[in-house]
Formats: structure tokens, sequence, C-alpha cells
């Protein structure tokens, strides 16, 4: 499953799922990435100003992919969200269980400073794609679960460094 598109504004308090690549083919502007709110005052200006917008939607599209189980892991807490948002728990087999909407709505309930770790990050469940686990599976999962934080947490990142790079 691939990484969803962000909104280029950098004027959003935290990273926003993009529905759009807009592009002008008359050079007014440089080709962008929008959110919805975004694409709507872009696409009125262009057209009122009387330059032609192209819009190609950002595939796939982070409101209708499917699938996915994730857990949500508090780096200020080092510890999984509990079921529901309530609470924590070390236990990532207590932990709740999000689709992919409420895990990205999850991370992106608080801001945080540029060059810190995320308050949170979603991170693919253990048995997320998976029909059954032997003994060695569920021995392996404390480090599995690591590495998916670590990764989680370096994407997440590189996602905010890359959003702060793009110029207005």
């Amino acid at each position: 499953m691939s990484e969803p598109t962000y909104c280029s504004n950098p004027d959003h308090a935290r990273p926003t799922p993009a529905i759009v690549h807009l592009s002008w083919p008359d050079g007014w502007f440089k080709p962008t990435t929008a959110c919805v709110s975004d694409m709507q005052w872009q696409v009125r200006d262009s057209l009122g100003e009387g330059h032609p917008v192209i819009l190609q939607p950002v595939t796939p599209s982070p409101y209708d992919r499917k699938g996915g189980t994730y857990l949500v892991w508090s780096n200020e807490s080092a510890a999984w969200w509990g079921p529901n948002g309530s609470g924590y728990t070390a236990d990532v087999w207590s932990a709740g269980r999000y689709d992919e909407a409420n895990a990205i709505k999850a991370c992106g309930m608080r801001t945080w400073s540029q060059g810190a770790q995320p308050p949170e990050v979603m991170v693919l469940a253990p048995e997320d794609g998976r029909a059954a686990f032997t003994v060695d599976d569920i021995r392996a999962v404390p480090d599995l679960m690591r590495q998916r934080i670590r990764e989680a947490t370096r994407q997440a990142i590189a996602r905010r460094k890359a959003a702060a790079s793009v110029p207005a």
C-alpha cells in the first residue's frame, strides 16, 4: 500500500491529504498538489483570472483506499493507543485497531515541531494480511513492531520535511 500524497500548502498546521494534482498549461503557477479546500480556491481563482487549470486525481485517493488494520503508536507515551483512543497500553495485542482513515485522523490531531518526532504514527497491525501465526511469528512480533514504529516515524518526518521544502 503506497503512502498518501500531501497538500503542498505550507500553511497547514499538519500534513493534509491531497486529492488532486493541479497544473497550469500557461505556466501561471508551478504544478502542485492540493487538499479539498485548497483545490476549490485555486481553481476558482485560476478560472476567475482567465488561466486554465488541469486537475488530475491523486491515485490512490486518500479517501477511498481499502483494507489495512492499523495501530496508533504514541512516541510521547511510548505506548499504543487503546481501543477507541481510550488510554495507552504497552501490549500490542490489547491496543486499539483502526481502519486507515481513522488512523490518519488520529495521527493528524496534534501538531509537532519541525525536527521533532511526530506525537503519533500509524503502524500496520501485526495481524494485517495474515490468516494465522506460528509460535515463532508471535515471538517475532515485538521486534517487528519496533521496526514498523521506527519506519513509520522516519516516513512521517520525511513527509514533513518534503512538505516544508515545497515553495508556495
